[in-house]
This record gives C-alpha cells, sequence and structure tokens, in this order.
C-alpha cells in the first residue's frame, strides 16, 4: 500500500525476470507493491511459464507498467528485452525470489539514490540477506567499496538483486551478454568499473532465498568458468589464491554430490553447519 507520494525522488524501474515461477513470485510482488513509495515501475519478461505464474502476473496487472511472455535464452537475455521498456533513471534487477526486506526500502533508498553523481553512470548497492528456506539468516553480503575492492577482481562480492544501476551506464557499456547463462551481471559490472566506482548504501535492501542456480555443484563449476571467462575478457588475467580454493570447494561439492546424492548432500552440510552452531539450509 502507497502511503506516501515521491514525485521529486527518482523514478526506479524493476525489472523480474520469470520462468515457472509460481511459488516465490506473488511474494516478490507483495514486497514491491507494499513500498511506502510511489515512484518506481515493474517490467516483467517471462521466458513462457506453464505453471502458475502467468495467472499472478494477470492478477496483478493493476501494479505492472509491462510485461510479455515469450522464450528467451536465459536470464540475462530477459534483461535485456525488459531493459527497452524501462523508463526510470535508475533501474533494479530482483530474481522472482527475492524480496525487499521491509516497506520503506525504495523510499529510504531513493533519498541516497537523489544525492549521488549520476555522471559517473554509477552503480549503487546495499547489503543483502541470504536466507534459508524457512526464512532464517544465513548470512550477509554487502561491504562498503574499499573493503571489497581487491577481491571483486577473483569473484562477485557484490549483491545484485536489488542493485540500483543508473540508465546511462547502459548507454555507456553495453547491455548484458546473453551468452552467459550465470555471471552475466558479473561480466556486465567488470565493464561498468573500468572507468567509475560503485556507491555503498549500508543498510539491509533484499532478502534472497539460498538454492539459485549458482549453488547447484554442477551449476557452481558452471559460474566459476564464467567467471574466469569473463575476467579473460575484461582483461583481469590472475589466478588468486581465493579462486582456487573455490575451485578446490565446488569439486568436493560436486563429487559430494555424485557420491551420496542430492538429499545425502545437503543433510551432510547441514551437519557441519549444525557443529558449526549455523542455521541449516
Amino acid at each position: 500500500m502507497i502511503v506516501s507520494s515521491s514525485f521529486e525522488l527518482p523514478k526506479i524501474s524493476i525489472v523480474i525476470a520469470t520462468l515457472n515461477s509460481e511459488k516465490y513470485l506473488e511474494r516478490c510482488l507483495d514486497s514491491i507493491v507494499s513500498q511506502r513509495y510511489s515512484n518506481y515501475e515493474i517490467i516483467i519478461k517471462d521466458g513462457g511459464s506453464n505453471d502458475q505464474t502467468i495467472e499472478i502476473i494477470k492478477k496483478n496487472e493493476n501494479y505492472i507498467y509491462y510485461w510479455e511472455s515469450t522464450s528467451d535464452k536465459g536470464i540475462y537475455d530477459a534483461w535485456n528485452h525488459a531493459l527497452l521498456h524501462c523508463r526510470g533513471e535508475w533501474i533494479c534487477f530482483l530474481g522472482a525470489d527475492d524480496f525487499f526486506i521491509n516497506c520503506s526500502v525504495l523510499k529510504c533508498y531513493s533519498n541516497f539514490l537523489s544525492k549521488i553523481d549520476t555522471n559517473r553512470h554509477i552503480v549503487t548497492y546495499g547489503i543483502n540477506q541470504v536466507v534459508n528456506i524457512k526464512g532464517d539468516l544465513l548470512y550477509t553480503i554487502g561491504s562498503p567499496w574499499k573493503q571489497i575492492e581487491r577481491s571483486f577482481n577473483n569473484y562477485m562480492c557484490l549483491p545484485h538483486p536489488g542493485m540500483m544501476h543508473h540508465q546511462s551506464l547502459f548507454k555507456i557499456n553495453g547491455f548484458f551478454n546473453p551468452s552467459y547463462q550465470i555471471a552475466g551481471d558479473y561480466e556486465l559490472l567488470l565493464r561498468v568499473f573500468k572507468t567509475t566506482k560503485p556507491a555503498f548504501w549500508p543498510n539491509i535492501v533484499c532478502a534472497t532465498p539460498i538454492g539459485g542456480i549458482s549453488t547447484i555443484p554442477i551449476n557452481n563449476l558452471k559460474c566459476l568458468i564464467e567467471i574466469q571467462r569473463a575476467q579473460k575478457r575484461n582483461s583481469i588475467n590472475r589466478i588468486s589464491w581465493h579462486a582456487f580454493r573455490q575451485w578446490i570447494s565446488a569439486l568436493i561439492r560436486l563429487c559430494l554430490w555424485h557420491a551420496i546424492g542430492e538429499e545425502g548432500s545437503h543433510k551432510l552440510f547441514n551437519f557441519v553447519r549444525k557443529k558449526r552452531r549455523l542455521p541449516t539450509f
């Protein structure tokens, strides 16, 4: 429910790519339409869902500026389609299972955005909570840029869901490369950060449930391969100790997955987390 007008603050385009997203899409949309901020628009690009996703979209059509359901080549191709319809000064990408942490996020975030020097074709990011299926906090991602700048050339250490991209950066740097299936957001940011640095908003923006495409062991390996390809494409050719550990970890997880199966792997990972007194997946 909108309880304030925000005509002087920047317009925000919120892009959601969906494909058979009936399980979580309603929660994602509810977290948007409940915002105490009015100057936003929702754009949905569906990849041809055959579950109840389209029915959920139609049910919420009054809140959606534009949506379409056509086949695409993956999430980055879908985002590129959606970008053609965005009218906002700032563009935010959410997964269908992501959701804003509370109803004041956009109102508070927009105050921060209104003070940004947009001549820098910038992105801004905050803090995201990574949660399990029960909503328990597993860990957070998002730190001041000075603390993680060196790490970013090794791996994706920024929370992309909820990140705000100034619309000008797509004109300067181009769109997402649809040849990537998992690390296309990382590759785009490598391009952007050649000429500008991101701004950090030190507040929680989104909750992101664990279990996305890059968390399955085989996809984890594919993600690392795509990260390496993105780095080479952007003239980053060094191999770090952190990257080496990620490869070893991914290979161990994949071997366990094949040896004891998906259910057995989850039980083992959760057993270790319980011993460490951490929330389970």
